[in-house]
């Protein structure tokens, strides 16, 4: 289980309902090393899911539904880290007053 912070608020009609910094929780199977050497790594993201209050909210790591688009990432310097943009996989509803 791989820890995902996120990097900017998640609003709906203008409410903010996950702010940035909100964690969400997935698994994150690597081929090739995350450091810095410079070589090609493939990333596999499954079940990755945030929490809004008692809603779980299903992520993807492409920008298609379909899976169509390539993973966007980028290596945060100077801290063996990546940050991977997600995207939210799907229509989620919100119990009244969220």
């Amino acid at each position: 289980m791989i820890a995902f912070m996120l990097a900017s608020d998640i609003q709906v009609d203008g409410v903010i309902v996950a702010p940035i910094g909100s964690k969400a929780w997935g698994q994150a199977n690597f081929a090739g090393a995350p450091g810095g050497d410079g070589k090609a790594m493939q990333v596999r993201l499954d079940h990755v899911r945030l929490k809004v209050g008692d809603t779980d909210v299903p992520l993807r790591s492409t920008p298609l539904r379909d899976g169509g688009g390539a993973l966007e990432y980028h290596r945060v310097e100077n801290s063996g880290r990546i940050a991977i943009v997600l995207y939210v996989a799907g229509n989620v509803a919100f119990s009244p007053g969220r």
